[in-house]
C-alpha cells in the first residue's frame, strides 16, 4: 500500500466517524507491518492487535494522528475545498 492509499483510508475513516456523529479521535485504521519493521521517528503509536503467522504485526492506529504524520512528513498533501469532508491529494 502506498502513502496516498493509506492517506485516503485515513480520510475515509475520519469522514465515516464524522457522518456517524462520533468524535474524530475514535476513527482508527488497521495497518499490517512486516517482521522486524521499526517505526520511523514520530510515527504515531497505536495498539498491536495481532501477530501474523509470518512474524508481522497488525496495528490499530488513530487515523487523525497517522494522517497528520503523513502530511508533516511530506508524503501526502491535504486538499482544501469548500466542503466539510477530509480529503487528500492523490498526486502528491
Amino acid at each position: 500500500m502506498n502513502p496516498s492509499d493509506l492517506a485516503q483510508l485515513c480520510a475515509n475513516s475520519l469522514n465515516a466517524a464524522k457522518r456517524l456523529g462520533l468524535p474524530l479521535k475514535e476513527a482508527h485504521v488497521l495497518v499490517t507491518t512486516p517482521k522486524g519493521w521499526k517505526a520511523p521517528p514520530r510515527f504515531p503509536r497505536g495498539k498491536i492487535v495481532n501477530h501474523t503467522s509470518d512474524g508481522g504485526r497488525v496495528r490499530y492506529l488513530p487515523a487523525m494522528n497517522l494522517l497528520a504524520w503523513m502530511v508533516a512528513s511530506g508524503m501526502v498533501k491535504p486538499t482544501y475545498e469548500d466542503r466539510d469532508d477530509f480529503a487528500v491529494d492523490p498526486t502528491a
